[in-house]
């Protein structure tokens, strides 16, 4: 299961495709209130957007999955991972953070307020690690995890993987050699190669 990030849709994940597509059954989806999924009773928060990934896996008679997010789909995952371990078989978060700091919490916070839709519910979300984080709950991840970041990531940057990759036991840490935040456009097929080993 591929999770996109803020304001992009299924399709940001289009260049890994064809590597992943080879060894894998892979579904991209939309996120709540992202390309064509509607945004329904939108509560704000990454439970409900893992729960709708929890949901969907359902719907597909999937008992389990392989999971790899990007950025906002990152927290997704990570969250899925903490909520639902029996539910997740490895587990990619990539170029996210399991927190936000005092700017960009700010960040979100005024996209909540201006932005349209799933934008809006989905920043609200990422706002809530401010006050929130994922860190506590991190070592409660039972799946097999490979954190992926880019190494010229200044949204996300290595640092912020490295804590994620210190939290949940067992995990391993992937930089990207000169990729910036959007790893699945600027570097695919290294990104392939790593989801596929994870």
């Amino acid at each position: 299961m591929l999770v996109h990030g803020l304001g992009e849709d299924h399709g940001a994940w289009r260049d890994t495709l064809p590597w992943l597509g080879r060894e894998r059954r892979v579904i991209a989806y939309d996120v709540r209130g992202h390309g064509g999924t509607g945004l329904g009773d939108a509560g704000g928060t990454l439970a409900q957007l893992a729960g709708d990934l929890v949901a969907l896996l359902d719907a597909l008679g999937l008992a389990r999955a392989d999971l790899c997010g990007f950025s906002l789909g990152g927290t997704i995952v990570l969250r899925v991972a903490i909520d639902h371990p029996d539910r997740v078989g490895r587990l990619v978060p990539v170029a996210t953070s399991s927190r936000v700091g005092r700017t960009a919490a700010q960040w979100y916070e005024e996209q909540a307020r201006t932005a349209d839709g799933g934008v809006a519910n989905a920043s609200r979300a990422m706002a809530r690690l401010a006050g929130e984080p994922l860190d506590p709950d991190l070592p409660r991840v039972r799946a097999p995890t490979l954190v992926v970041a880019g190494e010229l990531d200044d949204r996300c940057p290595p640092r912020a993987a490295a804590v994620i990759a210190a939290g949940i036991p067992g995990a391993r840490l992937r930089v990207v050699p000169g990729s910036g935040h959007y790893v699945a456009r600027e570097r695919p097929a290294e990104l392939s190669r790593a989801v596929l080993s994870a």
